[in-house]
């Protein structure tokens, strides 16, 4: 399952490694799209995987530039898929640090596998303001965005009212997960715009929160078994 896989950072002007994009596009089962951002999403893993016959799902605005395609599937709030074995529930969020869900339209994911094991994947929701899971349901596993979701909870803002471990718990008691993995540690450019280093965030947390939680390094691997 490839969930908002990005081939490498094409907005850093780097090149391609030959292949690439295509040995990706190989080697999933379905790619999973949040919102537009270019680190998030990629049009030419996206034309590669419809290629293949590969399931695409993204959120249904951003369906208007591509043509008409079996493989492509624009997700609404609420909408579930069933795609190669998996249950998957759609459910739109609000962007961190917007105001409301219209200025970036982005969904994250429940996913159901075959055995059982289930997680939610989001991308870069605000996990303080729209943001559920089905009634009842165990989450085995939570992508956790590191940043800090919004003003709210940004050292040193003027706005500032709580802090990281706050918003997190804010999370973790509506969604109660297993286990926590924190995702979108590999953010290059924010420390340059004023930004605390997406790895420090990242580690403190996991020094904070009580439940198993685990981040990866780049080139890193990790088996996950129930």
């Amino acid at each position: 399952i490839g969930l908002d896989v990005i081939p490498f950072t094409r907005a850093f002007g780097w090149n391609e490694p030959a292949g690439l994009t295509d040995s990706i596009a190989d080697a999933i089962d379905a790619l999973l799209v949040t919102h537009s951002h270019a680190d998030h999403y990629d049009e030419s893993l996206i034309r590669a995987c419809l290629e293949r016959g590969k399931p695409v799902l993204m959120p249904e605005p951003m369906t208007g530039k591509w043509v008409s395609h079996p493989a492509l599937h624009a997700v609404a709030d609420g909408s579930t898929h069933e795609l190669s074995g998996l249950h998957i529930k759609a459910r739109r969020g609000i962007h961190l640090w917007r105001k409301d869900a219209d200025e970036v339209p982005l969904t994250y994911y429940e996913i159901t596998c075959p055995r059982g094991f289930r997680f939610i994947f989001g991308g870069d929701v605000d996990y303080t303001k729209r943001f559920e899971k089905t009634p009842g349901a165990d989450i085995d596993l939570f992508f956790l965005p590191w940043r800090n979701p919004n003003e709210i909870y940004e050292p040193g803002h003027p706005a500032q009212e709580a802090t990281t471990i706050d918003a997190v718990r804010i999370a973790i008691e509506r969604i109660r997960p297993a286990a926590m993995l924190y995702e979108h540690c590999a953010e290059l450019d924010h420390v340059y715009e004023g930004f605390p280093a997406s790895f420090d965030v990242a580690l403190e947390l996991q020094r904070l929160v009580r439940i198993s939680s685990e981040l990866m390094f780049w080139g890193e691997r990790m088996g996950l078994r129930a």
